[in-house]
């Protein structure tokens, strides 16, 4: 199977994904309204990223394409973390991307602050709570966490997080924080 780059300098572009089971990759059609979302608020030209549940890569990809500086690719699967690597080298942009295979929670930890954190969780499981716990200390102040989650799914509020946009796209809810100057501590 293979999804396509909606924006950016890698326009067209099509990233092969492997066919593994649990594995749900973004359609073109909810990167390009995501991707919209972030281009109206959020500065992707020379900004840190972080993709959470990678899966496919396409988020992250997308972020390259469209001027991010660097992606980091947090992704549990073999597989799925050697076909990312694959896409990076495919597209040229091996140097700007990084994939580390492993349990999202215990690999996060050795992680620094980033510009936007995008995260695509199993709609199997919610780690919505959990991931609003986490992800504000990996998040500079005013970055930017972008959440796509199944709809309906539970409400949770942050004490750390701004949110900024709560959108439902079909069966699809896309929510955009930001974590506010005090939030997410030193470190």
């Amino acid at each position: 199977m293979a999804i396509r780059i909606i924006g950016g300098s890698h326009r067209g572009r099509r990233l092969q994904v492997i066919d593994n089971p649990g594995l749900r990759p973004t359609t073109d059609r909810m990167r390009e309204t995501m991707f919209n979302i972030l281009g109206s608020r959020v500065e992707l030209e020379g900004a840190r990223v972080l993709d959470l549940f990678a899966g496919s890569g396409a988020l992250g990809i997308e972020a390259l394409s469209r001027g991010a500086a660097s992606v980091i690719f947090l992704e549990k699967s073999g597989a799925a973390a050697r076909q990312i690597a694959g896409n990076l080298a495919d597209l040229d942009l091996a140097e700007r991307g990084r994939v580390i295979r492993g349990d999202l929670f215990s690999r996060l930890r050795s992680l620094d602050r980033f510009d936007l954190v995008l995260a695509d969780p199993p709609y199997r499981t919610d780690l919505t709570g959990r991931l609003l716990e986490v992800v504000p200390e990996h998040l500079e102040p005013g970055g930017y966490f972008f959440l796509e989650r199944p709809h309906p799914s539970v409400d949770y509020r942050a004490d750390n997080l701004d949110e900024v946009l709560d959108r439902t796209v079909g069966a699809t809810r896309l929510t955009l924080y930001q974590r506010s100057d005090e939030s997410g501590g030193d470190r």
